[in-house]
Formats: C-alpha cells, structure tokens, sequence
C-alpha cells in the first residue's frame, strides 16, 4: 500500500476538536443565559445550541452578539 495513515494518531486530533466544539457551546449557553433578552429567546436560543450543534452555534454566533450590538447602538 502507497500511503499507510496511522488512525489512532487522529484519534487526539478528534478528541481536541471535540473538546473545543463542547467548551464552544458551553460559552455561547452561558452568553445566552446572561443576556439581557426576554426568556423566550433564551430558551430559543439554547435549544437551537443544544439540537443543531454546529448550525446552532454558528447561528448564534452570527446573529446574537451582533443583535444585541445593533440594538445598543440605536
């Protein structure tokens, strides 16, 4: 076989990845959790996290803090 590729070395590099998108979440929960929003969006906001992981973290990311950066401008 031309190229032999050890998988367990990966394996870290997976783990870490893991860890960072976890540690990603818990930051956006808590930046959510401690907005000054209604609770109805907090809990939008934290469910859309907790069961669209990626997109729901991207989302919040994108149009949360900008939002509320808007809105104290105005």
């Amino acid at each position: 076989m031309f190229l032999q590729l050890n998988y367990s070395a990966y394996r870290y590099w997976v783990y870490i990845a893991l860890a960072v998108l976890v540690l990603l979440h818990l930051w956006a929960a808590y930046n959510v959790v401690k907005s000054p929003v209604a609770r109805r969006l907090k809990t939008l906001w934290v469910s859309l996290i907790v069961l669209f992981p990626l997109l729901g973290f991207f989302n919040w990311y994108v149009m949360g803090p900008r939002a509320e950066h808007v809105a104290k401008q105005s």
